[in-house]
């Protein structure tokens, strides 16, 4: 993955809390890792979060695959974020900010590239 690259700089910022699922080749992921803060313009991709999420990721799991749900509040409701879609397409600026917002998932069954 290439570095992060805002694609629409007129969009407001929105902070995601991620949470990593320990499982599949995540395991042994330090708690202390397994909680991730990103800041993101709404307007870019979910490719964009991908790659910024990747560059968090400690060293040893960078080159785990995996995909993103996101989690809508109310009923729980986690939704699986395609990387050719927009962040806007699945939160707006209002987030709840004690809640974590996506779940990063080791992409045993390949939907990185749906």
């Amino acid at each position: 993955m290439g570095p992060y690259i805002p694609e629409n700089k007129n969009m407001a910022n929105i902070t995601l809390n991620c949470l990593i699922i320990p499982t599949g080749r995540f395991t042994g992921i330090p708690n202390n890792d397994a909680n991730l803060t990103v800041t993101i313009p709404l307007g870019n991709t979910v490719r964009n979060l991908h790659a910024q999420i990747q560059q968090q990721l400690p060293q040893q799991f960078r080159n785990v695959p995996f995909y993103l749900r996101a989690f809508r509040p109310g009923l729980v409701n986690y939704v699986a974020m395609r990387q050719g879609g927009l962040i806007s397409n699945y939160f707006n600026e209002n987030l709840p900010a004690d809640v974590y917002h996506i779940l990063i998932e080791d992409d045993v069954y390949g939907y990185y590239d749906l």
